[in-house]
């Protein structure tokens, strides 16, 4: 399968973005982990905790 020039620039963009978002490969982890647990407290309905896991962002310096 070959890609063309346009979509392999298209991607490499893409990942050159969240790249940038996320700073670091440490930031990647914390970025994936944050988006797992809110995608799984919004399909057990149990997102009116937030006391015992708060979310993610803004990162606390």
């Amino acid at each position: 399968m070959k890609i063309s020039t346009s979509t392999a620039c298209i991607l490499l963009l893409g990942f050159l973005l969240t790249m940038v978002g996320c700073n670091t490969i440490r930031g990647v982890g914390e970025d994936i982990s944050g988006s797992a647990n809110f995608v799984e407290r919004k399909m057990t309905g149990s997102d009116s905790d937030l006391s015992t896991n708060p979310p993610q962002w803004p990162k606390q310096q």
